[in-house]
């Protein structure tokens, strides 16, 4: 009978997103705990390398000590050993993202940048296929959160796995129990726990498999469907224009219910992020997190680098900023040079201008902040261009106008904002069908999000992707 609870020693290599690898790998079957110590390691039966960041700042924390010398011999001996998202890319020599830092030099090669036509960061789930041979990999859908990737591995001891984003390129490698990955185990569902388990020993490994089958998507990344939870207090609310809510249930129950349904990631905004609630907020994440196995972005009150952190501490993938952004536009750029952009997301609420004057604005729309309550006068156009350069990876756009109606995403503003920046968008306020979804996505969105049509059980997202299946809306597959 194979053992329980397998004893995982986590490097703490100052990346972002520690709380989600640490519940997937108890969610596993493991017993997680933190290495303080590089000398730790060298005996510990299993060791894994998490990382959301940049390859240099990755680099910079593993080479400060003698971290570098005590993971670079376990992969050459050999001993289970897992290194996830830039994880992968610090075993090469070099990066594009960071010129002149030298990797770990396991492979002799370079990590490139996606090609500038495409969206990035890649914020999505796309299909891994691997190699014949391949024990623990395998095959299905997995989440990645990256700019830049590993095109070739010129180790052939290392079997090796692929997904396809404009070109492809290097899921992950294996080397017996020396697991690599591109995508985050940890955020790809049950798919990504059953390589934990796996290289774990607490399932059994994977038949030889057919050689490895690319799946081109023409560079069209699969449309993510998004549940969101305002939070009040502990418990889901909803309302009409941000105002006047009503309770909508339990957020665990509902995340890991959205989940069984086939949700993409899940949003959490806290909109009374008092003093007094945000510690509420932050155990709710946490719980949030215990429930899951997706991505979680967690925004509501975000003002500081501090409260970022807790954020992604307590079980968050991702960092979204509203008012903050406004007020403060430096944090954009605090974040991203702390955390990656892939986890910096900025979160504009857009609305009519009552005053809009085509020869004055470049835009119709401006940026209102205080949920809804503040008009900047800022034009959100150029607000978007600017927090993108800024460091902002990903916009979570909602119209104010649209917010709670039902009447279908504001297509027009999205096009506005899709033509004008190069990173994700996703569309909020006033998702009523399937229909408003498919509009949302011709018109440039990378993800829709939606949350009274699902927390009133009017449709699922499990039904949502049927329908779009049947447009021939490319999505993930759905239970």
């Amino acid at each position: 009978m194979m053992s329980k609870n397998k004893r995982v020693v986590v490097v703490r290599t100052g990346t972002a997103n520690i709380g989600s690898v640490i519940v997937g790998l108890k969610r596993s079957g493991a017993d997680p705990v933190f290495a303080y110590n590089p000398e730790e390691i060298l005996d510990a039966e299993y060791v894994m390398v998490p990382g959301v960041g940049s390859f240099g700042s990755a680099l910079e924390n593993i080479k400060g000590n003698d971290w570098e010398k005590y993971i670079k011999k376990r992969i050459n001996d050999g001993l289970p050993t897992m290194l996830i998202c830039v994880g992968l890319q610090i075993l090469s020599s070099t990066s594009e993202e960071s010129p002149g830092v030298t990797g770990l030099q396991i492979f002799n090669n370079n990590i490139t940048r996606f090609s500038k036509e495409l969206i990035v960061p890649q914020q999505a789930w796309s299909y891994v296929t691997s190699q014949k041979g391949s024990r623990i990999i395998g095959r299905g859908y997995a989440y990645y959160s990256n700019s830049y990737k590993m095109d070739v591995c010129d180790d052939d001891n290392y079997i090796k796995s692929y997904s396809y984003y404009g070109n492809k390129y290097i899921a992950a490698v294996e080397n017996g129990n020396v697991i690599a990955t591109q995508f985050h185990p940890e955020l790809s569902g049950d798919y990504g726990l059953h390589i934990f388990r796996r290289w774990l020993g607490l399932e059994v490994l994977l038949d030889d498999i057919d050689e490895e089958i690319i799946i081109n998507n023409n560079n069209n990344k699969i449309p993510r469907i998004i549940p969101c939870m305002d939070i009040k207090a502990g418990q889901v609310v909803k309302g009409i224009k941000f105002q006047n809510m009503v309770s909508a249930g339990d957020p665990a129950e509902r995340a890991a219910a959205y989940q069984a349904q086939g949700a993409d990631e899940i949003v959490v905004l806290d909109i009374s992020a008092t003093e007094e609630e945000r510690s509420t907020t932050l155990d709710t994440i946490s719980l949030i997190r215990r429930y899951i196995s997706l991505p979680l972005c967690v925004g509501g009150g975000v003002s500081n680098i501090q409260h970022a952190e807790n954020i992604l501490n307590a079980g968050a993938d991702k960092v979204a900023v509203n008012t903050a952004a406004v007020r403060k536009p430096e944090l954009i750029s605090q974040m991203a040079e702390k955390f990656g952009r892939q986890c910096t997301v900025l979160s504009l609420d857009a609305a009519t201008r009552n005053n809009y004057d085509p020869k004055i604005h470049r835009s119709k729309w401006e940026v209102v902040i205080a949920a809804g309550k503040e008009r900047t006068g800022i034009d959100a156009v150029e607000y978007a261009v600017d927090r993108e350069k800024r460091g902002a990876g990903e916009i979570l756009l909602t119209s104010w106008d649209r917010d709670g109606t039902k009447s279908g995403y504001d297509v027009e503003l999205l096009k506005a904002i899709t033509s004008a920046v190069t990173v994700p968008v996703i569309a909020s306020g006033g998702g009523s069908c399937t229909a408003d979804m498919a509009a949302a996505i011709a018109n440039g969105a990378d993800a829709v999000l939606a949350a009274s049509i699902f927390h009133y059980n009017e449709t699922t997202v499990g039904k949502v992707k049927r329908e779009l299946a049947e447009m021939v809306i490319g999505v993930r597959s759905t239970p």
